[in-house]
């Protein structure tokens, strides 16, 4: 649910090229593996939420793209 929310933001900003949203989007993508991952490697509850938390945490640190500044 939060990747889709991030990815939702990240493609909405305007003034952003294709190139740097899909850039972010896909760092999305790999916060979210690496959640899975972790959340398959969790031998009890209390691992689970952990890895899930941190999951949520590295998604939600992915920065959003800056528009590019132009030289004329």
């Amino acid at each position: 649910q939060k990747a889709k929310e991030k990815k939702a933001t990240i493609n909405g900003l305007e003034h952003v090229t294709t190139e740097e949203k899909a850039n972010a989007t896909s760092q999305v993508d790999q916060a979210l593996e690496q959640a899975k991952t972790n959340v398959g490697k969790a031998t009890n509850k209390a691992g689970v939420d952990s890895a899930k938390n941190s999951g949520i945490q590295a998604i939600t640190n992915v920065a959003n793209p800056s528009p590019t500044s132009y030289t004329t």
